[in-house]
């Protein structure tokens, strides 16, 4: 009988940087389309998760804004099909960097996010088909170098809160809200920390090399460079993983968006570039230093349980796909989920849970029902894409009946 505590992974990592000129996505209106300078370079990093059973999954973080959902389904379809796989075992998690290109497929029509402010509203940006096409080659290339690199490997994991965002979303005596893009900018505007803190770590290490791969989980818009900049860049994110990499020889990191919804980071919304790498410091030295009190998985622990549920809202089918490593719940969510969601979350469920927002396709804002009954911003694109107050509620349930183990664990 197999082992199924016997856990490989394997690890790569492709440049996806686009050319200059490109056009950038994350505002409606950027004062400059296209990219005029590269900050840094943008990446694609994949992680082959296999337990002793033959169970796969393909974690693919991208250093992109969003994919929209029909862009994502061909991609995660076509991998599928390539490296013999579920679909639902493979999932594409954009960082939701503001700063970078927008993915398109010539077979693949763009009406979909049409009348989406952040990408482009009524005005939409032009097809990027030339990058869409680059970006399905490298995203072969990468689950090839990935599956090659199959080691075995321990797990660690924890939790820790970092107060590093704040909820843009400043509630008013008459029980509506004002939007706090930056505090500099607003000062009368006192937003808030954001509600849900927690910062998830994972990490495999091999047990025959150097090599450590620290998966993080964090819920706040890399937004650090605004309307106003016209660099690519991987935003808070890049930086974070640039110096968790530099202060750690043998270590790689991978990024996953948490729920961000309605969350800024301290520093947002302007144009300094040093900004950027303050903000990744911010989150990466804390992390450096909780590396050093991982807690270990029992060798038994991480056998891998998928799941898929189906949400249907505003006319769409929405997919939460879910997976068990050991004790951790692993769940990717194609919207932009809010943090006070989550935390709620958290407090109910008794293991950890790991989340990745911005996966697998993309529908827009997701607002529990309180921000519902304020209104603003998020709300108003929420009810245009047929969003219903207790949406939320219903993710909230499908992902904590899994925690607990009221949902069969297995691939539908």
């Amino acid at each position: 009988m197999p082992d199924s505590g016997n856990i490989k992974f394997g690890f790569g990592r492709v440049d996806i940087t686009p050319p200059l000129e490109c056009p950038l996505v994350g505002y409606a209106q950027r004062v400059s389309l296209g990219a005029t300078a590269v900050l840094d370079r943008l990446f694609a990093t994949a992680s082959i998760v296999q337990d002793g059973g033959g169970v796969t999954i393909a974690l693919v973080s991208l250093d992109l804004c969003v994919l929209e959902s029909p862009v994502a389904d061909a991609l995660r379809q076509s991998l599928a099909a390539k490296f013999n796989l579920p679909v639902s075992s493979v999932w594409l998690c954009c960082s939701h960097t503001h700063s970078g290109p927008h993915a398109q497929l010539a077979e693949i029509s763009r009406g979909f996010a049409a009348n989406i402010p952040q990408l482009g509203g009524e005005d939409p940006l032009p097809v990027q088909l030339d990058y869409g096409a680059f970006l399905k080659v490298r995203l072969e290339q990468l689950l090839m170098s990935a599956f090659e690199d199959l080691q075995s490997v321990t797990v660690h994991s924890r939790e820790l809160n970092l107060e590093l965002g704040y909820n843009r979303r400043v509630p008013q005596p008459d029980g509506s809200v004002k939007h706090c893009w930056n505090p500099v900018e607003f000062p009368d505007r006192e937003p808030q920390p954001a509600a849900d803190k927690c910062v998830s770590l994972v990490e495999f290490r091999s047990t025959h090399s150097n090599r450590q791969v620290l998966w993080v989980s964090a819920g706040v818009h890399p937004v650090v460079l605004g309307k106003g900049s016209s660099v690519i860049s991987a935003d808070w994110p890049g930086a974070m993983r640039a110096r968790l990499e530099a202060l750690n020889p043998g270590l790689r990191v991978q990024f996953f968006q948490g729920a961000s919804g309605e969350i800024h980071p301290w520093e947002a919304t302007q144009t300094d570039p040093a900004a950027v790498t303050r903000v990744g410091d911010a989150f990466a030295y804390p992390i450096h230093l909780a590396r050093r009190i991982l807690q270990s998985l029992a060798p038994g622990a991480p056998v891998i349980g998928q799941c898929t549920e189906w949400l249907s809202s505003g006319g769409r089918t929405i997919a939460v796909d879910l997976v068990r490593l050991g004790p951790l719940t692993l769940v990717a969510l194609p919207l932009e989920w809010f943090a006070s969601a989550s935390e709620r979350l958290r407090s109910r469920c008794q293991a950890p849970i790991f989340l990745s927002t911005m996966s697998n396709g993309w529908e827009a804002y997701w607002p529990d029902a309180d921000a519902f009954a304020q209104g603003g911003y998020e709300v108003d694109i929420a009810r245009r894409c047929g969003r219903s107050p207790d949406d939320s509620d219903r993710i909230e349930q499908i992902i904590e009946q899994f925690c607990v183990g009221l949902t069969s664990v297995n691939d539908r």
